[in-house]
């Protein structure tokens, strides 16, 4: 695990890569929140490659990784800075803390997802790198292979997500946990290609309504989260998880009603049909049509 000082320099380059950073802040100050944020990256992107990553001079995964880091640590530190601002004097309101721990982690969301799409490009070609070669043996990228539904591209060609890749690694486990589930007799008895887009569909947005069970509104691609009003102004915390509640049993009855229809295609297409030639008039027949 690297140190913040590993990373920023101080609090002024700190605040290159997050919005209204308190500079009466020491960097040291920020040591405990910027631990907890590399923890939770490090959740999502192995320790291996953010080390790499954060020793390389490529700006295109460097930069995301600084604005990612800095913003979460600011969204974790959020609450102290405002305490210790109220202690100086300063009037801080419950409003205006919530609405900047809010920003720091949309900031945070969309500086992931640029850090996973080059990461994703760098591990899918064949000269891969360091770097490369590192996120393509991490654990979620071994898993992406294992799924039905292998890349964000594939999975917004299904199910709108912006090209999101943050949100598709972060469903992976969902997608494999729906797909073992029911849906894998269903993928075992038809290799139809009409059929498994079918299911596929199905498939994809059964783990978003399972997501929407789960995951914290901010985690989903503006797609699905402008869906929801809330994200636009104050936040009511009960109405927007009951929308969300709303759209996951519409997501799943929808992914129902397309299972209801493969099945009946299945089902007919093992049932012999009565006026097809190979089942009229055959002299084994016992029933003989007439016309």
């Amino acid at each position: 695990m690297k140190q913040i000082t590993d990373i920023f320099q101080n609090t002024a380059t700190l605040a290159q890569y997050a919005p209204t950073v308190d500079t009466s802040l020491a960097i040291g100050d920020l040591k405990a929140a910027f631990m907890v944020s590399w923890k939770q990256l490090s959740a999502i992107i192995p320790d291996e490659v953010l080390d790499l990553v954060a020793t390389s001079a490529d700006d295109s995964m460097l930069v995301p990784l600084r604005q990612a880091l800095a913003n979460r640590t600011l969204a974790s530190n959020a609450i102290f800075s405002a305490y210790h601002q109220r202690r100086a004097g300063t009037d801080v309101f419950k409003y205006e803390v919530e609405q900047m721990q809010r920003t720091y982690q949309e900031n945070y969301f969309a500086a992931v997802d640029t850090l996973l799409t080059v990461l994703s490009a760098l591990a899918d070609v064949e000269e891969r790198g360091a770097i490369g070669a590192c996120f393509a043996a991490s654990r979620q990228y071994q898993l992406a292979a294992q799924c039905r539904i292998k890349s964000a591209k594939d999975f917004d060609l299904l199910y709108p997500i912006d090209l999101s890749y943050h949100f598709f690694f972060r469903t992976l486990p969902l997608q494999r946990e729906v797909a073992s589930g029911r849906m894998a007799a269903y993928y075992d008895r038809t290799d139809s290609s009409d059929l498994l887009l079918q299911l596929d569909l199905a498939l994809a947005k059964k783990t978003v309504a399972k997501a929407l069970r789960r995951f914290d509104i901010l985690e989903f691609p503006p797609a699905i989260r402008n869906l929801f009003d809330e994200s636009h102004a104050s936040r009511a915390g009960a109405n927007e998880a009951a929308r969300a509640l709303q759209l996951a049993d519409l997501l799943d009855s929808e992914a129902d009603a397309l299972l209801a229809d493969i099945d009946t295609l299945l089902d007919s297409a093992t049932t012999p049909s009565l006026t097809s030639a190979s089942a009229c008039n055959r002299p084994d027949d016992k029933i003989i049509l007439m016309p």
